[in-house]
């Protein structure tokens, strides 16, 4: 069992992405009808503005942690990240997320991108499916989500070793807190309404992304022959996820959302966060 665990793991961990994309996206689909602004005609709700706040705090208060953790290789970027985030506050950074969002969507729908309602429906019960899976194994298994790891020892088939494997590491770690949110929302409504909106719009700027970036690399002098140095495709990635912030139009309905800084310092915050993403 722990072996189908590891090899499942970064399945589990795009799948774990998702989700959490998905509850910081709820805000609009919740009953407040409130907006507090509009980011291209996209009405912004307070409900959605404080999930975003909610989720920011619970990562920023582990984000250390995780940067002590990470391997050696990826601690420069992470550090990176780290320093932005500390940089603004948590409005800021949420309001600026979700401006990001939206302005990435926008550019893929004027790009002529979109998910169909079959490639829709099928990412749609291929989670659910292995979200009930994994939901099973893990009370199953006795798997205790607060321990922060699964000790072999306590699966059969490793029943004399001590080896701890952190969730973390296998991806599983938002599960649980995703199933008290099911069933806070309801299964249909969550099924139905609210990841089915997220996902069509995660795989339009998805296929804008890709197309973009490709088109980018290969105007590229020398692509043909020995592809794009890493560091000429971290500018093209940037590059593209910039060009959705140029034309981007926020109106502020009330300024109140803002405990510190303005709208202006979201918008720094998109970009400021988009360099560290895609470091040189």
């Amino acid at each position: 069992m722990l072996r189908a665990l590891r090899k499942t793991g970064s399945c589990l961990a795009v799948i774990a992405l998702v989700f959490v994309a998905a509850w910081l996206s709820v805000g609009c689909a919740g009953d407040a009808p409130d907006v507090a602004l509009r980011v291209n005609e996209h009405p912004v709700t307070y409900g959605e503005i404080a999930d975003a706040k909610e989720r920011f705090t619970a990562y920023r208060d582990g984000m250390r942690g995780q940067i002590d953790a990470a391997d050696p290789s990826v601690k420069p970027q992470l550090e990176g990240l780290a320093r932005v985030h500390e940089k603004y506050s948590v409005d800021v950074v949420a309001i600026g997320g979700i401006v990001n969002k939206y302005a990435q969507y926008d550019a893929a729908i004027k790009a002529g991108f979109s998910a169909s309602d079959d490639e829709v429906a099928e990412v749609v019960s291929t989670m659910r499916r292995q979200h009930e899976q994994f939901s099973k194994l893990i009370q199953e298994s006795g798997i205790d989500e607060s321990d922060g790891c699964i000790k072999a020892s306590d699966i059969d088939e490793f029943a004399d070793s001590d080896e701890c494997i952190e969730i973390e590491a296998l991806g599983i770690g938002e599960i649980g807190s995703v199933a008290e949110y099911i069933d806070m929302m309801g299964d249909d409504e969550y099924w139905d309404e609210v990841l089915p909106a997220v996902i069509r719009r995660n795989w339009a700027v998805a296929k804008w992304k890709d197309a973009a970036e490709w088109e980018l690399a290969s105007a590229q002098e020398g692509y043909g022959e020995g592809g794009v140095k890493r560091e000429e495709w971290a500018r093209i990635q940037r590059e593209v996820e910039l060009s959705a912030l140029a034309d981007v139009n926020v109106e502020v309905v009330d300024e109140t959302v803002f405990d510190e800084g303005t709208i202006r310092d979201a918008l720094e915050y998109s970009r400021e966060i988009t360099y560290a993403f895609y470091p040189d």
